[in-house]
């Protein structure tokens, strides 16, 4: 019976441990980016209605991340690279993605204005 009871306890703590490093889905929020790290093709940002007073958050953008650039209500896709090479300080993004366990988000969609 004990054995029984150890089995049990045992599986429980692995079965929480595995619900908690689920992804969260991320859908079109909006960010103002703070930091540009091209070294890692990731931004720091945080919130338009906290007031982006200081990065939060980061947003990895990678290879097979969809990019697009905002002009003229009209969607220009862009690769990564070039998408990262116009992203600066003050930048109003909108992601779709999923967060990890880290708390930074996977970027599957990005746009940019």
């Amino acid at each position: 019976m004990r054995g029984i009871f150890k089995l049990f306890a045992f599986l429980l703590l692995i079965g929480s441990g595995l619900a908690s490093a689920a992804l969260i889905n991320v859908t079109k929020a909006n960010y103002i980016v703070k930091n540009v790290y091209m070294d890692r093709n990731a931004v720091g940002v945080d919130l338009v209605q906290n007031g982006a007073k200081e990065e939060r958050t980061e947003v990895r953008i990678q290879k097979d991340t969809k990019c697009y650039w905002v002009r003229q209500n009209k969607d220009k896709p862009m690769s990564v690279q070039s998408f990262m090479n116009n992203l600066h300080k003050g930048t109003r993004i909108r992601v779709t993605g999923g967060r990890d366990w880290d708390g930074k988000i996977n970027a599957y969609e990005v746009w940019a204005q």
